[in-house]
């Protein structure tokens, strides 16, 4: 079965102009072959008489041929950082792993038939290089990284994040950062502060099993994936309301503080729907 048949598409764009001098399907700031008018140039200096404006040209005082400019749409790195962190292991109501996988096939299926180059990096509290594609256009996403992936070793904090920014070049990106969030906000905002030059969308994967909805008086042991930490806790209805409060308010506060640095997060919370992501970008 071929791919584009397996893998779902979705649709993106950005506010900001291209800066590649390649054609492709953003708006840019290179002259070329596009529809949106730039200037007018001299003859001499843009030998092109199809583009020849004889209205302008009547009009110019110092009896120059004038030719019509456009701007070239252009393309746009299109980069996924994943986060491998232990707490990105939880398996509930589906892998959280499935997810991040359905998500990066659709990314770099999607860049591919957009005509955009494509990234993938991938950390924990260290980069995983044997994960990272190069920045580059490719044909079809490459199979060899599923295959990787799923047999990943989840360990470790998201502490690499941080340090992220520094791999991703000096021009400006879409940026997928993909992860559950579940660090300090202060670290959030460190992060998004240091990629700062990028378009950052945030892609947060959720479980609902994560909220602990299990039975009032159900006795149960909880440990922290990345600290290793364990608590002992008696499910009370007070305790059920604190914990779902908990992620309301962690939920706010994500939304608030990437809405700060540009887009609000793209939450999935159960299967990843590629209509929605483009409907994200297009609403």
């Amino acid at each position: 079965m071929e791919i584009s048949e397996t893998i779902r598409e979705f649709h993106y764009r950005v506010a900001w102009h291209a800066t590649s001098p390649y054609p492709g399907a953003h708006a840019g700031t290179a002259s070329g072959e596009g529809f949106e008018f730039q200037r007018h140039q001299n003859l001499i200096d843009n030998p092109n008489p199809r583009h020849l404006d004889l209205h302008a040209s009547a009009q110019d005082p110092f009896g120059h041929f004038l030719v019509r400019s456009f701007k070239q749409r252009g393309r746009i790195p299109v980069q996924v950082i994943a986060d491998l962190s232990a707490s990105m292991a939880f398996k509930g109501k589906r892998k959280k792993l499935t997810t991040l996988i359905d998500f990066v096939q659709s990314a770099a299926w999607s860049t591919s038939r957009t005509g955009d180059p494509f990234a993938f990096h991938a950390c924990s509290d260290e980069i995983h290089w044997q994960y990272h594609l190069p920045l580059k256009w490719y044909k079809r996403p490459p199979e060899q990284l599923w295959e990787q992936l799923s047999d990943t070793a989840f360990n470790g904090s998201a502490q690499a994040l941080r340090t992220m920014a520094g791999y991703l070049g000096t021009r400006p990106s879409l940026v997928f950062l993909v992860s559950d969030f579940h660090f300090e906000l202060a670290q959030l905002q460190q992060i998004l502060e240091n990629m700062i030059l990028h378009d950052v969308v945030p892609i947060v994967i959720w479980d609902e099993y994560e909220q602990l909805d299990v039975s009032n008086g159900c006795f149960f042991t909880l440990e922290d994936a990345e600290s290793g930490k364990t608590r002992s806790l008696l499910m009370r209805p007070r305790l059920r309301q604190q914990i779902k409060q908990a992620f309301k308010q962690h939920k706010g506060d994500i939304t608030r503080l990437c809405h700060q640095y540009g887009r609000r997060p793209f939450f999935i919370e159960q299967d990843f729907e590629a209509d929605a992501m483009t409907t994200y970008f297009y609403s």
